[in-house]
């Protein structure tokens, strides 16, 4: 063997270098590949990819704009008071009449109250700030919201307030508790129900269920 080594040319023993490398790198070659298929499936089980984590960004849950509701949380509640309209009926037109002393005015608004004449909480019809919070002799409590794009709503005969100016309130959320006031004191315990943009009242009935943008 060794013999036959040094009788081996210079040619040939570069051939032989070269055909063992060749041998080295399959044989390598074919190690890693016999590695990788026995560990094929076998994901260490923190492996992010197939277990994400709570601290992983969420898809952003799309919020729906919000409609005006009700003010109150009644399953059973009075419209005792409506919103004038020239071109309602008599009948619509004498529920929008409030007499105080000797005098008539036209309703500007809605009158609710529970068919039992109980006090009942009062709850915002729309997200917004507080605006005013005011008391009166002849009016009782008054909370005014402010809602954006020049809209205002109104809860007015309110016997007790739980919110104050600047608070930011979220529609449900309760703002006060209906009560009396002299304006309509044949009203009883009620709450008057107001909405404006730029001045100019709305019947509340007819933004029912409508977004902001669809007041006009």
């Amino acid at each position: 063997m060794i013999k036959w080594f040094k009788n081996l040319t210079r040619e040939g023993l570069q051939r032989l270098l070269f055909f063992g490398v060749l041998v080295l790198v399959a044989g390598a070659f074919i190690l890693a590949f016999t590695l990788g298929n026995n560990n094929e499936g076998n994901i260490v089980p923190d492996d992010p990819i197939d277990n994400p984590s709570d601290d992983d960004p969420k898809e952003p849950t799309k919020q729906t704009a919000e409609t005006f509701k009700i003010p109150c949380e009644l399953e059973k509640y009075t419209v005792l008071r409506k919103f004038y309209q020239i071109d309602d009926e008599e009948e619509s037109q004498e529920m929008s009449v409030i007499q105080f002393g000797s005098k008539y005015f036209l309703s500007r608004g809605i009158s609710i109250k529970d068919e039992n004449d109980n006090e009942f909480s009062v709850i915002a019809a729309m997200s917004g700030t507080v605006k005013e919070v005011s008391e009166s002799p002849i009016y009782g409590l008054t909370v005014v919201l402010d809602h954006g794009d020049d809209i205002t709503t109104e809860y007015i005969s309110l016997s007790n307030a739980t919110v104050k100016v600047g608070d930011k309130v979220v529609q449900g959320q309760k703002l006060g508790t209906s009560g009396k006031n002299e304006y309509d004191a044949k009203a009883s315990n009620h709450l008057h129900f107001k909405v404006s943009k730029n001045g100019k009242y709305y019947n509340p009935l007819d933004i029912l269920g409508k977004k902001k943008e669809e007041i006009k």
